[in-house]
């Protein structure tokens, strides 16, 4: 597989807008660069054509328990709320056990 290749984009919006879009990629576990490259991608002829995301079996497992333990009221298994500095560090805390 190539390596992708990056490059950047400077771009002038409202700060309000800037505010929202950060907000919503945060809220969704995102970077806005990822939001702005899915944004341009819908001009893509091709982008119709992309299979849709689709979670590991790691990860499906993980959700399922989480469902489980949300609706079972396991709440004090979770951990935060974080910053996203504070967030990256427990990720790379847990990643380490």
């Amino acid at each position: 597989m190539a390596a992708v290749q990056k490059t950047t984009l400077t771009v002038q919006v409202s700060k309000k807008a800037k505010a929202r879009a950060q907000k919503a990629a945060r809220a969704r576990g995102v970077s806005v660069s990822f939001v702005v490259e899915e944004a341009l991608g819908a001009f893509d002829d091709k982008a119709a054509e992309q299979k849709p995301l689709v979670p590991s079996k790691k990860l499906q497992k993980i959700l399922r328990e989480v469902d489980r333990d949300i609706q079972e009221g396991n709440t004090h298994k979770f951990s935060g709320p974080f910053t996203p500095e504070e967030f990256e560090q427990h990720l790379r805390g847990l990643m380490k056990k």
